[in-house]
């Protein structure tokens, strides 16, 4: 027995009232294995899932996970050798202009980038996604489930970042060290 779904090909919205047209249906199966070419052809559906998935604020969350790492970047910069001269009042000082710096350059960016993302997202979702596996996202995340997980997902990442975050500037620093000596040899025997 195989399952069959509507799918669906337009979403109109008319302010307070969302209209889904049905155009036929497709299988289940057609749609794991991907067989079903009915490619996405309206932006409007693609938006929909944007904001039924809270993309904006997925963007805005990355945003304060990319400001957290910032300010762990600056921090164990200020912990190296040649700004270990510096007062703790310099480094102090030093700390609060680059992270007020680097806030306002994320702020600056950030309506921008979301904008960016939207436009790109919906222009990569296109060629990937069925019309069907567009509108089966969007049933899904209109459930309880669906919005109890999309709950969840800026707690979750911003965690995942602060544990993740800290082990990857260690090994990136660990391999710099390492490789380092190398480098400047062959940069050295360059001009020589």
């Amino acid at each position: 027995m195989e399952l069959v779904l509507p799918a669906h090909a337009e979403l109109k919205n008319n302010s307070s009232t969302v209209t889904i047209s049905p155009v036929g249906s497709v299988s289940a199966k057609s749609i794991i294995k991907g067989t079903n070419k009915q490619q996405v052809h309206s932006d409007t559906s693609l938006i929909k899932l944007l904001e039924i998935t809270r993309m904006a604020d997925m963007m805005q969350s990355v945003s304060g996970t990319q400001s957290d790492m910032m300010a762990f970047i600056i921090e164990s910069t200020l912990k190296q050798e040649d700004l270990e001269q510096m007062t703790a009042k310099q480094r102090q000082e030093m700390m609060r202009v680059l992270t007020q710096y680097s806030q306002q350059m994320l702020a600056e960016t950030n309506k921008a980038t979301v904008e960016m993302a939207q436009k790109h997202f919906i222009t990569v979702a296109k060629n990937h996604y069925t019309q069907a596996e567009v509108d089966a996202q969007i049933a899904f995340y209109n459930t309880e489930v669906g919005q109890s997980i999309l709950d969840k997902q800026p707690k979750l990442m911003q965690e995942y970042m602060k544990v993740l975050t800290p082990e990857v500037i260690e090994i990136a620093n660990a391999t710099r060290e390492k490789l380092t000596p190398q480098l400047e040899k062959d940069l050295e025997a360059i001009f020589r």
